[in-house]
């Protein structure tokens, strides 16, 4: 009798060991040393919803690289006021090939927000530093 009650005990045991496996979250990983796992899609978007979500916002000039700004001015790096903002923001001019526009809020859709500009439009691609200035600026011709 007491055999019997030992495998029961050990066939219990190993049972509730298999039945629980162990999870391999990311942080588990990172703690060994290991590379993350991809995230998981917990569902998958009809048709309609990626149409819907690729749509671009429909804005008043087109730009091949960055966003459309419309800037106070605009001027080369080596302008005074410029070179004074550059230094100001401690922002490296020797990696700035094209313009750098002053004051600058971005052009939204027509009706919407600053839609119409009445200064220069420009395209920017670097326009993370809060309207202060916009690096690398192409002039936009309507």
């Amino acid at each position: 009798m007491r055999s019997f009650v030992t495998i029961i005990f050990v066939a219990l045991l190993a049972f509730l060991v298999s039945a629980k496996p162990m999870v391999d979250t990311n942080a588990r990983r990172m703690a060994r040393g290991l590379p993350l796992k991809a995230p998981r899609h917990l569902y998958r978007a009809s048709p309609a919803a990626m149409a819907r979500r690729s749509q671009t916002s429909g804005t008043s000039t087109q730009c091949s690289t960055g966003s459309p700004q419309c800037c106070q001015t605009v001027g080369p790096k080596s302008d005074p006021e410029i070179s004074f903002l550059l230094g100001l923001l401690t922002i490296d001019a020797t990696n700035i090939n094209g313009l750098v526009g002053k004051t600058c809020s971005p052009i939204t859709a027509v009706g919407v927000g600053s839609g119409t500009c009445n200064q220069k439009r420009v395209c920017c691609e670097d326009n993370s530093h809060g309207g202060l200035i916009s690096i690398d600026c192409t002039p936009v011709n309507l």
